[in-house]
C-alpha cells in the first residue's frame, strides 16, 4: 500500500513502501521516508511522534489504492492492511467475488483444494472478469503406511497462502499472508478426510458422466444421472462408509457388481476421447471407478 499523510498546514509526509512512487503535483515541504517491506498501519502507530500527530487530528491519513480488493472493501480512509480484509464479509454493498476452485485429482493429495481464484464481474468460464485474490493451499499427507490407498491417508498439516492482485493485474507474490493448520486431533483429521473424499466422488461423477456420453454408454446427462444414482443407491451403505473413513467394502462391491451392466463397457480409443478423457481410454467403467475411489487415477 502507498500511505500518504498531510496536516492542515499542507506539510506532506509520504511513506514509500515501493520504488518509483511519484508525488502529487501539489505536494509541498515533502519529507520522503524509506520503509522496509511489509510496513503497515501498525508500524505507523508504533512511532510515537506520528501517533501523536494522528491522535491530535492535525494529520489526516489515506491510502492510494494499489490492489483491486481495496476499492471493493472500504470507503475513505483505509484502516488496515489489504491482506487483512475479509473478502467474504467486508465487501461493500453490491460487490461480490466468484470463486474458481482447483482440486487435485489424483495421487497422494487427491481431493485437496490446491487453489481458489476470486474474480469480480464474473460471467462464465470465457468471461471471468478481473482476478482479485488468489488463495493457495498446500497439504502434508501422512504417508507412513504405504498399504493405505491415497484416499485413506490422513492429512497432517495445511499451509494456506493469500496473494493480492495489483490494479494492473500483476500478482504480488512477495508480500503474502500465510497461515498453517495442523490436523492434530482425530476430529480435525476426520473432517478433512470426509471433505477430500466427497471431492473425489464429485470428480468421479463428472468424469463417468462425460465418458459415458462420449462413448455412447449413456444417451445424455439425464441418463448419466439416472445410472450413477442407481449405482450409488445399490451400494448406499458402502459409499457412506467410504466417505466417512476411506475404508469398507466399496472397492470390492463395485468390482464384483453384476447388476449394472454398463460398468463392463470399455471406454473406446477415438479422437474425441483422446482429447477429453485420455486417462480413461481402454478401461471399463468398473475399473476406472475402483481406481478413482482409491485416488490412483484422474
Amino acid at each position: 500500500m502507498k500511505l500518504l499523510a498531510t496536516n492542515n498546514t499542507a506539510i506532506n509526509i509520504v511513506f514509500q513502501n515501493l520504488n518509483g512512487y511519484e508525488l502529487p503535483s501539489n505536494a509541498q515541504n515533502v519529507d520522503l521516508l524509506d520503509l522496509p517491506d511489509g510496513f503497515g498501519l501498525n508500524d505507523l502507530y508504533k512511532d510515537g511522534y506520528l501517533r501523536t500527530l494522528y491522535d491530535s487530528g492535525d494529520v489526516s491519513l489515506w491510502f492510494e489504492n494499489e490492489y483491486r480488493i481495496e476499492s471493493d472493501c472500504s470507503i475513505g480512509e483505509h484502516q488496515k492492511d489489504p491482506l487483512s480484509y475479509n473478502y467474504k464479509t467486508e465487501l461493500l454493498n453490491g460487490y461480490w467475488y466468484t470463486p474458481e476452485f482447483t482440486i487435485i485429482d489424483e495421487g497422494e493429495k487427491v481431493g485437496t483444494l490446491s487453489k481458489t481464484e476470486y474474480y469480480r464481474n464474473y460471467i462464465d468460464e470465457s468471461n471471468k472478469g478481473e482476478l482479485v485474490l488468489i488463495v493457495e493451499e498446500d497439504y502434508i499427507i501422512d504417508d507412513s503406511d504405504p498399504s493405505l490407498f491415497y484416499t485413506q491417508r490422513p492429512a497432517i498439516e495445511r499451509e494456506k497462502t493469500w496473494s493480492l492482485v495489483y490494479l494492473n493485474g500483476d500478482v504480488n507474490e512477495v508480500k503474502v499472508k500465510r497461515k498453517k493448520k495442523k490436523y492434530n486431533t482425530r476430529r480435525k483429521s476426520h473432517i478433512e478426510g470426509v471433505r477430500r473424499r466427497k471431492n473425489v466422488e464429485e470428480q468421479l461423477i463428472d468424469n463417468v458422466a462425460l465418458a459415458g456420453i462420449l462413448s455412447g454408454t449413456m444417451t445424455d446427462q439425464n441418463d448419466a444421472f439416472d445410472k450413477l444414482v442407481g449405482l450409488q443407491q445399490s451400494h448406499e451403505n458402502a459409499f457412506a462408509t467410504w466417505i466417512n473413513s476411506g475404508r469398507g467394502t466399496l472397492y470390492d462391491d463395485i468390482a464384483n457388481d453384476t447388476t449394472h451392466i454398463w460398468l463392463d463397457d470399455t471406454i473406446p480409443d477415438n479422437a474425441t476421447n483422446q482429447s477429453m478423457i485420455p486417462w480413461m481410454i481402454g478401461k471399463t467403467f468398473k475399473n476406472y471407478i475402483v481406481e478413482k475411489l482409491k485416488g490412483n487415477i484422474k
